[in-house]
């Protein structure tokens, strides 16, 4: 390889890491924590029940004011029936 041929590699080499590196900014996962938890009474004919919560957020690892979708996964354990994954 010419000399002029390895600077010329060796430059796109370094643009793309730096695009990349601007593209692939980290993921911001903040911490989230159930506080004040209430559930309702049964309610007849269906026996069914809401709960309510104060949910606490720890995003120090974000950075700030920054914005985007998210995604919640919860898991749902019925006392009569098996353990369902959602998200929202």
């Amino acid at each position: 390889m010419r000399p002029l041929s390895k600077l010329g590699f060796l430059a796109g080499v370094a643009c793309l890491t730096s695009a990349t590196q601007a593209l692939g900014q980290q993921v911001c996962k903040p911490g989230l924590a159930f506080k004040a938890v209430h559930f309702s009474e049964m309610q007849p004919p269906t026996l069914k029940r809401t709960w309510t919560a104060v949910v606490s957020v720890d995003a120090a690892g974000c950075a700030a004011n920054s914005s985007g979708q998210f995604e919640i996964v919860f898991s749902r354990l019925k006392e009569i029936g098996p353990e369902i994954e959602f998200r929202e």
